[in-house]
């Protein structure tokens, strides 16, 4: 085996040209209770000589399919070797026999190669009782580990690219290499694990949740995102510390909301969320609810708990109303993440009309309305604000 064995890894989908008689046969699981006649994991995989290692399919699908666990289409694993020749990874026991799709191939930090099915293939050791098993390392000598019996497949809740903006590594390491991966729980829900160096398993979260996606952040917090397992309506972004504790960054308790990206970003040893969404709940330093929409910056304590939020962009989204001048923006108004309701910064009539000469609403003051320009229109170049007066005009 080449030290070289895991250089490169690749996702490659191949259209009709590689056909390895994978079609389903007869015991497959889901037909009856039936399964793929027994295997040993040390019979599962051939990766000598490999240099490359690529999940494919005999058909024609889009590039992203591999990374969502509903494709029943990529059904290959093949490797390249020194002088250029492609085979495949998997024995001729699986090519004869029926096997689920591959939902992911992942390289370690050690070299080693993870390879991840739709559900479970029929393991069976020495003689012992078979159980289904769809999660598999290969170290770079060649040996064949299970890294999961406890699961029924691996694979991201998402199947559609409209969620291409949100994280799709099922499979990511911490900087101690330990491995986070999506698995499909007991419950049939998606679920989020760890597996220490040491071979310890443990579920981030409960059954109660369903994981879409997660994030493994530089300083050891796991960023996860998903919704309540028998109500997806409820919709929430969490994070756990490296003492296990939890704490919630947005929660949406069944109201419309979206939240469409989100990303850690690490400075100064403090760790910022920024999200991106639509009508999303957050809790402040004091864990009270406010509502935005737009680009919103999260600041978390050495905890995990959100120590301050600003948003850095309202772009309207919850109202579904657009105002390209600071004159529209000022007459419609704002939103109050304390209230949850529009708010006008100028008395109106009993039509709802802004009264002219313009009178300040109660709370409002000439260096607020400033501040909210200067924050939500920040590609203005020439700041004069100070210099005007609203009221009275």
């Amino acid at each position: 085996m080449k030290k070289t064995f895991w250089i490169l890894l690749f996702a490659l989908m191949i259209a009709g040209i590689f056909v390895y008689g994978c079609g389903k046969q007869d015991g497959a699981p889901g037909e009856n209770g039936e399964h793929n006649p027994a295997i040993s994991a040390s019979d599962l995989f051939d990766v000598s000589g490999a240099t490359a290692i690529a999940a494919a399919s005999s058909s024609n699908v889009s590039t992203s399919t591999i990374r969502a666990s509903q494709t029943a289409n990529v059904t290959e694993l093949l490797k390249l070797d020194a002088n250029d020749e492609i085979t495949s990874v998997l024995s001729e026991f699986l090519e004869e026999n029926w096997h689920p799709p591959i939902t992911v191939i992942e390289v370690g930090p050690d070299g080693s190669l993870y390879v991840g099915f739709q559900w479970g293939i029929w393991i069976q050791e020495d003689g012992g009782e078979g159980k289904s098993v769809a999660f598999f390392r290969i170290r770079q000598n060649g040996t064949v580990e299970v890294v999961d019996d406890a699961i029924y497949g691996v694979g991201t809740w998402y199947g559609h690219s409209e969620n291409g903006e949100l994280p799709l590594k099922q499979v990511q390491f911490d900087s101690d290499g330990n491995i986070y991966y999506l698995g499909t729980g007991s419950t049939g829900s998606t679920v989020l694990k760890k597996k220490t160096v040491g071979g310890t398993i443990s579920q981030i979260g409960n059954d109660n949740m369903a994981v879409r996606d997660f994030l493994v952040c530089p300083n050891g917090f796991v960023l996860f995102h998903g919704s309540n397992a028998r109500s997806w309506s409820i919709e929430w972004l969490r994070v756990i510390n490296t003492d296990n504790a939890v704490s919630n960054i947005f929660y949406n308790d069944g109201n419309s909301g979206w939240l469409r990206a989100y990303y850690n970003y690490f400075n100064n040893n403090i760790n910022y969320v920024y999200l991106v969404g639509e009508n999303l709940t957050l809790l402040d330093e004091n864990e009270i609810p406010k509502k935005y929409s737009g680009i919103i910056k999260v600041a978390l304590d050495s905890t995990g708990k959100p120590s301050s939020v600003v948003a850095i962009y309202d772009d309207n989204n919850m109202y579904h109303e657009e105002h390209r001048t600071i004159g529209d923006q000022l007459t419609w108004g704002y939103w109050d993440p304390v209230e949850m309701t529009n708010k006008k910064f100028f008395t109106t009539d009993d039509y709802g009309q802004v009264s002219v000469p313009l009178t300040l609403e109660t709370g409002v003051s000439e260096e607020s309305i400033r501040t909210f320009i200067r924050q939500k229109y920040q590609s203005i170049t020439t700041d004069d604000l100070d210099t005007v007066t609203f009221a009275g005009t």
